[in-house]
């Protein structure tokens, strides 16, 4: 079972995702060793293993959980849950 910490910032991955900038879409965002070599992963590459759940995925996020990318990133709350 995945930590409410990895959780939490794959929520914020996927709701920050959309609102990147196109250009940066393609930027790497971690570097991971596979099969001894460090091989760049851009954001957009992260999205789609988050979106199909992979292992790859996941080893992803924690690299981005472990370097604090995403930090405390902030978000409006939704019209629904202001009127809740």
């Amino acid at each position: 079972m995945k930590s409410k910490k990895v959780e939490d910032a794959r929520d914020k991955f996927m709701r920050l995702y959309p609102n990147l900038p196109l250009g940066e879409r393609y930027q790497t965002i971690a570097i991971l060793d596979i099969n001894g070599k460090n091989e760049p992963f851009s954001w957009r590459f992260v999205y789609d293993q988050l979106t199909y759940n992979t292992e790859l995925g996941d080893r992803l996020l924690e690299q981005i959980v472990k370097l604090d990318i995403l930090g405390d990133v902030k978000f409006k709350k939704s019209h629904k849950e202001e009127l809740e």
